[in-house]
């Protein structure tokens, strides 16, 4: 979106991904819970690194 203000990820989560998500600065982030295909550590880590980066960090 625009200036980075909202990412909206719809494929599967890794952290590579989560990495590349952050880089970018965003916002906003909203993803699907189901991406993390039941690994929680990963949603867990990821909530952390979201919230130390200053993003707001929703999955549904």
């Amino acid at each position: 979106m625009n200036n980075n203000e909202l990412i909206i990820a719809l494929d599967a989560m890794n952290e590579t991904v989560v990495e590349q998500i952050i880089a970018s600065k965003p916002q906003k982030v909203i993803t699907l819970d189901s991406l993390f295909t039941g690994n929680d550590q990963l949603k867990t880590n990821t909530v952390l690194q979201m919230r130390d980066a200053g993003v707001d960090f929703k999955t549904i």
